[in-house]
């Protein structure tokens, strides 16, 4: 249910209503550094990033296929 005129999970999460709680963001932050220091010889090169999260943002998953009519083609 994403609209144009959402930009940013930030715009997202509030769109939907979703806060997230103080106390995840307080983990989160205190995470980050030793994260940072175990991974810092990391070949990101090589990592997938990838999210678990399916987003459709160009239509439904129904649609494999579109019709065209060749015969208004320049």
């Amino acid at each position: 249910m994403a609209s144009k005129s959402i930009q940013s999970a930030e715009d997202l999460r509030r769109h939907l209503y979703l806060p997230a709680s103080t106390r995840t963001l307080d983990c989160n932050k205190a995470a980050k550094p030793n994260f940072a220091r175990t991974h810092l010889s990391t070949n990101w090169k090589k990592v997938v990033f990838s999210d678990e999260e399916k987003w459709n943002l160009g239509g439904p998953d129904g649609c494999r296929h579109y019709c065209r009519d060749l015969r208004k083609e320049n």
